[in-house]
């Protein structure tokens, strides 16, 4: 349907390359070819050139598959917001540059609270809070690279804080 607009969610933390690895380990996948590293580990290796190189080259593996069987992407973003990591968020926008791939989403989300109070001092709730305020530490530095590259981010975003507990009142509360 050539109305709507697709996008890729780019992956490289869970489950397995497309690309062919011959059996070797590298820097971002094991010999089997699965990603080896978490979001943590990407941000603390993230001034590796040779890890910032499979990055690229398996992001440009994933768009061009997805090239392939759409024709044409809208938007880019990644499982569990790896994109964010500045280093890594550059490469996104340059790969949706060259591919003529209009947006990159920036999971920058406002601070809010909804629901009970005893929900909110759950481990779950307190990670969700650690990786809202790293994911926001990068927006600032994230804008300005997009806006280099000529590349369009959204106005909002909701979903870090309550990552997998989401329901529609939070998704209202989060956007008003």
């Amino acid at each position: 349907i050539p109305h709507i607009g697709v996008g890729l969610h780019l992956n490289i933390v869970e489950g397995f390359t497309r690309r062919q690895l011959h059996g070797r380990e590298t820097a971002l996948c094991d010999a089997d070819g699965r990603f080896k590293l978490t979001f943590v580990q990407l941000y603390l290796a993230r001034k590796n050139p040779e890890l910032l190189r499979e990055i690229e080259d398996d992001y440009r593996n994933q768009i061009e598959i997805a090239l392939a069987d759409v024709g044409k992407l809208d938007h880019l973003n990644s499982h569990q917001h790896s994109h964010v990591i500045p280093q890594i968020f550059k490469i996104c926008c340059r790969l949706a540059k060259e591919y003529g791939i209009p947006f990159v989403r920036l999971p920058a989300e406002r601070s809010y609270l909804t629901g009970e109070l005893a929900e909110h001092l759950r481990s779950w709730f307190v990670l969700n809070v650690i990786k809202h305020m790293v994911v926001n530490g990068f927006a600032s530095t994230n804008r300005k690279t997009a806006r280099r590259y000529d590349i369009t981010t959204n106005d909002a975003f909701v979903g870090v804080l309550y990552t997998g507990h989401m329901n529609s009142e939070r998704v209202l509360k989060g956007i008003e």
